[in-house]
């Protein structure tokens, strides 16, 4: 969907046991590179993908987003001069109440209409970019069944990296739209947090 060159940028999939077809649909879709690798924590997956990426820019986004039209150029213009970037997530389930509710609780904050600011609550993995040299100093991804990208956020902001949300930044977030779905990501969200603390 992205009106950038495609010859200028590289698609990368990590696959860690999925059984959706996702191998499949990727070569079909046209992706650069697939990597097979066993079942691991999203960090690690993360990890593996940049060590086969060739560019100097990293652009990362989840399995359940969709990319809207402009977020590769948007990378390209905005880590001319910034390090690491976040920008809006969109609500991609709006006929459903419960994914709006997921959406409130979880992403609300990063609104497609908040305006450039210095984000100071981090970077949610599904919609963030960054050089390949922030992502370095930061050292990567945290292994550990964590919230990792909050973890390298935390890990930028002490390689003394700041981090900006860009509004032009968007994707859209398939949340989730069964209740119960809701409820243990919410758990899981929490225990994350508490280990996110401890290590802190």
């Amino acid at each position: 969907s992205q009106y950038y060159p495609r010859e200028k940028f590289e698609i990368i999939i990590v696959d860690d046991g999925s059984t959706d077809q996702t191998t499949s649909i990727a070569k079909k879709a046209g992706v650069d590179s697939i990597i097979i690798t066993e079942p691991c924590f999203q960090g690690k997956a993360r990890n593996i993908g940049v060590q086969n990426a060739k560019a100097d820019l990293l652009g990362f986004i989840d399995s359940d987003c969709e990319a809207i039209d402009g977020w590769v150029e948007t990378i390209v213009k905005e880590l001319e001069t910034l390090q690491a970037i976040t920008g809006s997530i969109e609500s991609g389930n709006p006929q459903s109440k419960i994914a709006w509710a997921e959406y409130f609780v979880e992403f609300s904050f990063f609104n497609e209409y908040r305006k450039r600011f210095v984000s100071k609550i981090g970077l949610p993995g599904c919609n963030l970019a960054c050089t390949k040299n922030a992502f370095e100093k930061a050292e990567g991804f945290s292994e550990e069944r964590l919230s990792e990208d909050v973890r390298f956020s935390q890990c930028l902001s002490r390689a003394g990296i700041d981090h900006y949300f860009v509004p032009e930044l968007q994707v859209k977030h398939l949340c989730r739209t069964k209740w119960k779905q809701v409820s243990t990501n919410m758990k899981t969200l929490g225990k994350y947090f508490v280990r996110n603390r401890r290590i802190n």
